[in-house]
């Protein structure tokens, strides 16, 4: 499977995550790729392990929120960040363990070392430049990307 091909499928996959009305019914196998609609395990593995990642860091989130009001320290708050990105790198091992992309793996990888990274800039001007500049480069340009990938196959 080509890189645009695979492209083109986790954008149909994160679609699927979004709109649930968008997705296919009863096909287990789509082009380049499994299906988002969860009919197939591959599918399900998928929509759970990302599912699930984006769940425990909302449940995270608040816990953080609820910790930071109960001991009246907000800068608890600042570690989430951490967590979230750490989540991301396992959302992005899962897609690369069904795919085998390898740009998969260096996003998590990524993702991986910008949770580790942050811990560096913590309680610092550079906090939230740092939190900017990794969103831009492990989020927003693979998103681009993904997106002009999938238009080059349609």
């Amino acid at each position: 499977m080509s890189d645009v091909e695979s492209a083109r499928s986790d954008l149909a996959f994160l679609r699927g995550l979004v709109d649930e009305d968008a997705r296919p019914r009863r096909r287990s196998r789509v082009r380049g790729g499994w299906s988002p609609s969860g009919s197939s395990a591959q599918g399900r593995a998928g929509a759970s392990a990302l599912g699930g990642a984006f769940l425990a860091h909302f449940v995270i989130m608040v816990a953080f929120v609820i910790a930071a009001r109960r001991l009246g320290e907000p800068r608890l708050v600042e570690l989430l960040p951490a967590t979230l990105f750490a989540l991301q790198g396992v959302a992005w091992i899962v897609m690369h363990a069904m795919r085998r992309q390898r740009w998969h793996a260096a996003l998590a990888w990524g993702w991986f070392a910008a949770a580790l990274g942050v811990s560096l800039v913590f309680a610092s001007p550079w906090f939230a430049p740092y939190i900017a500049a990794v969103a831009l480069l492990l989020m927003v340009l693979p998103g681009i990307a993904m997106i002009r990938m999938s238009r080059a196959v349609a």
